[in-house]
């Protein structure tokens, strides 16, 4: 009976530690966590061999850091950060403090409920298509901006009538219809009027308002007009 009851005894025991285990780890990730895992496998520093005075233009969105805030899931995980979008690798980097120039930036880690305020712009993470600039989000529509860098190797003169040409950076936006499913459409780069003409009230508004939609806030006027019918 005693040997029945101490074993009975063991097998509760080891189901209850079973228990705490799984419990703990279903526990969602605090932002301990998340930026200690930042710290640990998010480490990225850009271009360390070139010399930026050798090229034009700039792999980041906005060159220096700047403060901005991080969100998991909607929920602020930490204030005051110094950030910066490197539009080259498609990565938000971060340091502790600004004030702190020999300190190494690390990248966050890239998660689909990531978003980030950097200098009054808000970036989203979208699994498999990476960072977007959010230009309008309504009820159903919104807007997004996909910021990309295109690294132009220099070019030597090939001949006494040309030039040398320094290594470049060059800007490459495209814009994003998003629906309320999350479905994102591409708005053309060119005969942007043609995609939206589509629709009469939209083709009305457009003539109207005289438009021009090659212009990112004309652009937000027409999904904002859009998103209201």
């Amino acid at each position: 009976m005693k040997r029945w009851f101490f074993t009975l005894s063991i097998f509760l025991f080891l189901n209850s530690l079973s228990a705490i285990a799984q419990n703990q780890n279903e526990q969602p990730k605090t932002a301990a966590s998340f930026f200690e895992q930042v710290d640990r496998f998010g480490e990225y520093e850009v271009l360390r061999t070139l010399d930026p005075n050798s090229y034009k233009g700039s792999p980041y969105y906005n060159r220096s850091f700047v403060v901005g805030e991080v969100f998991i899931d909607n929920k602020l995980i930490k204030s005051n950060a110094a950030l910066r979008y490197n539009a080259l690798a498609d990565e938000i980097e971060y340091k502790e403090t600004l004030h702190n120039d020999q300190e190494q930036s690390k990248a966050l880690l890239k998660t689909e409920n990531l978003s980030a305020i950097i200098n009054k712009d808000y970036f989203i993470f979208i699994k498999d298509k990476g960072y977007f600039l959010v230009l309008f989000e309504g009820n159903n529509l919104g807007l997004l901006k996909k910021i990309s860098k295109k690294y132009c190797p220099p070019k030597k003169a090939t001949t006494s009538l040309t030039k040398d040409f320094p290594a470049a950076f060059k800007n490459r936006f495209l814009y994003y219809l998003k629906d309320e499913t999350g479905e994102l459409t591409l708005i053309p780069t060119s005969k942007r009027e043609s995609f939206f003409n589509e629709n009469e009230k939209l083709k009305e508004f457009i003539k109207e308002q005289k438009l021009d939609l090659n212009n990112s806030s004309d652009l937000v006027k027409l999904v904002t007009y859009y998103d209201s019918l």
